[in-house]
């Protein structure tokens, strides 16, 4: 039986690596999520900010510091590359995740009165795959691999 899960698995994409890196993923969160919560609760709780935009000051800062441990803890990019183009790439990609994730949290926690710090889980869960498929074509995408063939100067 674990012979045809793995042969299923791999047509559609899903192999050993890509569980690791999966994984890898998923653990390099924890550190931003850690930090995300408390600082979340810190920022409406402490500092009385509305809800909504603490919760996106919470999305950025775990963004921008989450980038630094994909690139070179999952992904493993000890290649040549463009930091800031990768960066840039990445910032804005799972920004736009985030934007959906903030969406739905502040309907969630203004429109249905959920509690925020179960909403924030919820998103998690719901957010993690999509956010990989992204990082991971960020970082492994062919566009970064050198060229194959070369065309022949014309002289």
């Amino acid at each position: 039986m674990p012979a045809l899960l793995q042969r299923c698995g791999a047509r559609m994409g899903i192999t050993p690596q890509r569980g690791r890196q999966f994984f890898k993923f998923m653990a390099s969160g924890l550190p931003m999520f850690l930090v995300a919560i408390p600082l979340n609760v810190a920022l409406v709780e402490l500092a009385r900010f509305p809800k909504a935009p603490a919760y996106a000051l919470v999305l950025v800062v775990q963004v921008s510091l989450n980038f630094f441990i994909c690139r070179y803890f999952v992904f493993d990019r000890q290649r040549p590359a463009s930091l800031f183009a990768q960066f840039r790439a990445f910032f804005f990609g799972i920004m736009m995740f985030r934007v959906f994730d903030w969406g739905l949290y502040s309907l969630l926690t203004a429109v249905f009165h959920l509690p925020y710090v179960a909403v924030q889980l919820f998103n998690v869960a719901l957010f993690s795959v999509l956010k990989f498929l992204f990082a991971e074509w960020v970082f492994l995408r062919k566009a970064d691999a050198p060229p194959r063939f070369t065309p022949p100067s014309a002289s």
